[in-house]
């Protein structure tokens, strides 16, 4: 098993350096790994050797160093992840064996050819191994050039063994044979279409296909160290788990960027939900008015007035004089004479809606996330975070929930996920303000806000 460095200079040069026992990363001259790019230190980072295992490690560099995206001291390195040596200087770290290939059936070519209109001009597009994306951004592997196609819309995933698709939550969906799906496996023969249109004829050759006892293939989670066949394993050693491991970097966040019009239904969607809350609660409208309140205070002293003249003169509220207004009370129109006696008890209930916040919770695809204290809670993926999410979308420390001291504001802010987060459709860079019943977004995961206050 023999260890080494990928590095392609900016003139298009591809470098290949040996990693054995302990090797030196920068920009001064007759070091191990000499890369003459703005940013990197002149001692920069260091691999070591331990056995079969390898290690980078940052030596106080300005401006960090980095593993498939994620700021690191000491790491644990596996076949194919990439260094990064600031921001400019990007390495691949790959792991060959020295022993003989082996040969297994598996999945030689994969090909999408296009179906449809006669007179469509458009050549079979190649799927290679590993991930490929599809969708109408210039950032995708394969654009597709049609309006009803999102930004980035699709992912195809090829092993030796399969060809998955997955549909990135597109606008308009993927298809599977006229199914819509989300994550599927496709055989040869089969029909897949993107935003219903411009269909597609799966074609998947198979045959011999070579082997080695380390062979990594795409798998649904990049930060782990197995392939798709658990027996062949790169380490059996467990890895120090990362802050933010995505499947993608930064540049996928283009994914969640929605077009003018979906915008536009999905503020009128937003309307339509709040109209037909108020239908089913119509009262909370007049509990949350408090003008009616001084209405009330004008009534006691018309009571108190009475009371100097003998003890037994208050008495005369029960009988409520003003109760002979109460036919008038349907036309509640008429607000400041249609609920001058009762509106003491509905502004007793009116306060916890405009009171302190008391609970927060986000439910939603079967979950349930509370939070009572006040203070930052953190919410993510990873084991220790607080706030719990199982989706491999969502990044381990994903975004942040604050409650204030004065229990007055909730406000919520993405701490730099990878597939980010959203308030109503709109990124949540900076912090947020939540309220009752906003539909918060992390990676393909929709929750909606509840807001209990005193």
């Amino acid at each position: 098993m023999v260890a080494e460095l990928l590095y392609r200079e900016s003139s298009g040069k591809l470098r290949r350096f040996a990693v054995a026992g302990e090797i030196v990363l920068g920009s001064e001259r007759g070091i191990s790994v000499q890369v003459g790019e703005p940013g990197v230190s002149r001692r920069h980072a260091r691999i070591l050797q331990e056995g079969e295992d390898y290690y980078v490690e940052d030596l106080k560099s300005v401006n960090g160093t980095f593993v498939n995206g994620t700021f690191v001291g000491t790491e644990k390195l596996q076949h194919l992840d990439v260094i990064g040596l600031g921001k400019r200087a990007d390495l691949v770290f790959v792991i060959r064996s020295t022993e003989a290939p082996k040969t297994r059936e598996g999945i030689l070519e994969a090909t999408l050819i296009p179906i449809g209109p006669i007179g469509r001009e458009e050549d079979p597009k190649s799927i290679g191994p590993g991930e490929t994306t599809l969708g109408r951004s210039p950032i995708c592997n394969i654009i597709l050039d049609n309006r009803a196609v999102s930004k980035v819309h699709a992912r195809l995933e090829r092993s030796t063994d399969a060809l998955l698709v997955t549909d990135l939550r597109s606008a308009n969906g993927t298809l599977v044979n006229g199914v819509a799906i989300s994550v599927a496996s496709l055989n040869d023969g089969d029909i897949l279409s993107f935003g219903q249109v411009d269909p597609y004829r799966v074609h998947i050759a198979r045959g011999q296909v070579k082997t080695g006892p380390i062979s990594r293939q795409p798998s649904l989670s990049r930060g782990a160290g197995d392939s798709l066949d658990p027996s062949r394993r790169l380490f059996t050693a467990a890895r120090r788990p990362r802050l933010q491991t995505g499947q993608f970097p930064q540049a996928w966040k283009t994914r969640l960027q929605w077009e003018e019009e979906e915008l536009q239904a999905f503020k009128v969607e937003r309307s339509d939900w709040a109209h037909q809350r108020m239908k089913a609660d119509p009262g909370a409208p007049a509990k949350a008015d408090s003008k009616p309140e001084p209405l009330a205070e004008d009534a006691k002293p018309k009571v108190e007035a009475r009371g100097p003249n003998e003890a037994n003169e208050p008495k005369t509220p029960e009988p409520k004089p003003a109760e002979p207004v109460k036919p008038a009370e349907p036309m509640k129109f008429v607000q400041k004479k249609a609920e001058p006696d009762r509106e003491p008890e509905n502004a007793s209930r009116a306060e916890p809606r405009e009171g302190r916040v008391q609970e927060v919770r986000l439910t939603g695809q079967g979950l349930l996330l509370t939070v009572r204290e006040p203070g930052a809670h953190l919410i993510g993926r990873g084991e220790q975070v607080p706030l719990r999410i199982d989706d491999k979308s969502v990044s381990r420390v994903h975004a942040r929930l604050h409650i204030d001291t004065d229990r007055e504001t909730v406000t919520l802010q993405d701490l730099g996920s990878s597939n980010g987060t959203l308030v109503d459709g709109k990124p949540a860079d900076k912090p947020v303000p939540l309220a009752d019943g906003a539909l918060v977004t992390l990676g393909h995961v929709e929750l909606v806000v509840h807001l209990r206050r005193e």
